[in-house]
């Protein structure tokens, strides 16, 4: 969530409340980590307090659309991995989602008439505001989580809340 403060609000007032670290479909996982990215310690503090109610997830939004393959998965997951692990990081996924909406607005702008209105003022934004979130993601601020953290969240949160059958 952008907005911190509500997520512990509600982890604080209901112990059996569990979250999870995904974000979804390109879009949000962009807005996301680019928010991680720019306050770590904020998160790293949100981390330790609730590590005990953190899922690993990475909510992979999969369609027919070729180039989500098998490669496309593990990058998406190394980058959630790196989020997690490390101080300093790239995450290919992200920059190249605000490269391309960049480019996509920038497209727009060059085709829209005229360019006094405010419809493509509204596209020029938008492509500037892409492209400054493309070069502020080439390299992310982790988190770098103890080890006794990432044990929580990758396995043994998972335990607790999936109970194995017996």
């Amino acid at each position: 969530s952008a907005d911190l403060a509500h997520v512990e609000y509600f982890l604080s007032r209901h112990p059996n409340l569990f979250t999870d670290i995904s974000f979804g479909s390109e879009p949000f996982m962009a807005a996301g980590f680019r928010l991680i990215s720019g306050n770590p310690e904020a998160f790293r503090k949100f981390f330790a307090d609730f590590s005990d109610r953190i899922l690993f997830g990475a909510d992979m939004v999969l369609t027919e659309v070729p180039r989500k393959d098998a490669a496309y998965m593990k990058r998406m997951l190394q980058c959630y991995r790196d989020l997690l692990e490390r101080e300093r990081f790239q995450c290919g996924p992200v920059s190249d989602y605000y490269q391309m909406q960049a480019a996509n607005y920038e497209s727009q702008y060059e085709r829209c008439e005229p360019k006094e209105s405010d419809a493509c003022a509204k596209k020029k934004k938008k492509s500037l505001a892409f492209l400054r979130w493309y070069r502020e993601t080439q390299i992310l601020n982790g988190l770098a989580l103890p080890k006794e953290i990432l044990e929580q969240i990758y396995q043994k949160n998972a335990e607790r809340f999936l109970p194995p059958h017996q």
